[in-house]
């Protein structure tokens, strides 16, 4: 079949199975939607790329089983079809507490618990489910922000890009800066931080994956299959940010 159009493509579960081969069973969905989930799951494919070259697709399902619940899996392959990390969400609503408990596993590990008001909404306002679009004036992949003076649009709404997170995107670079606006552009803030403090291109990186990984925000496991992209062309060790 043919390849995400500009790095992106929402599909099928047999068009994902053709271009990236089986998916990781997910426990998180087995537990809360069952063996053979009722609920379809929305599918996106998201190509990773560092000057076009793929280096690791981001498979995103979204199971929305209803204003109450919601289930994403996040499974990122390398470009021979491995699972190299399985990121699952959770948004469940108490209603002793009136609230929606969220959780995040990588590789099966409880990274992220906390309650919050909201749950992640219908697939058509899930930013990760969205296609590219245009950003100040270059054609931009929106999820691995790689277009130079751009920021990634992963902020909630397709009006309201990071102010840190990508690439040149920051208080110091052509676009964004300020205020994060979540713990995740937080976590960009300071990986800028440890770059202009001299700090080791791999060793800021490697600080900016541990990041994201114990927050969870929109994009978070696709910008960080970006910097572990990016990793390799500064002669990282870029397995060891897995």
């Amino acid at each position: 079949m043919s390849q995400p159009n500009n790095g992106f493509a929402t599909l099928s579960l047999q068009q994902t199975k053709d271009l990236v081969g089986d998916l990781k069973p997910s426990g998180l969905v087995k537990k809360k939607l069952g063996d053979t989930p009722a609920v379809e799951p929305t599918i996106a494919v998201q190509d990773v790329r560092i000057d076009n070259e793929v280096f690791f697709r981001v498979v995103t399902s979204y199971y929305y089983a209803g204003e109450h619940l919601q289930v994403m899996v996040l499974e990122t392959k390398d470009t021979d079809n491995n699972t190299v990390e399985l990121s699952e969400k959770l948004w469940e609503y108490n209603e002793s507490i009136g609230k929606f408990i969220h959780k995040k596993y990588i590789n099966g590990v409880k990274t992220v618990l906390r309650e919050q008001t909201e749950g992640y909404g219908k697939p058509e306002d899930v930013p990760e489910l969205r296609p590219p679009m245009r950003t100040q004036g270059f054609w931009e992949d929106q999820h691995t922000c790689t277009a130079s003076g751009s920021c990634c649009y992963f902020g909630g709404t397709m009006d309201e890009p990071y102010n840190h997170c990508g690439k040149y995107c920051g208080d110091h670079e052509s676009s964004g800066g300020g205020t994060p606006i979540n713990t995740c552009d937080a976590c960009c803030e300071n990986h800028d931080n440890c770059l202009r403090s001299a700090g080791s291109r791999c060793h800021c990186d490697e600080i900016l994956n541990h990041c994201y990984h114990l927050e969870s925000c929109p994009g978070d496991s696709i910008m960080g299959a970006g910097i572990r992209s990016a990793a390799f062309f500064a002669d990282c060790d870029y397995e060891q940010f897995w």
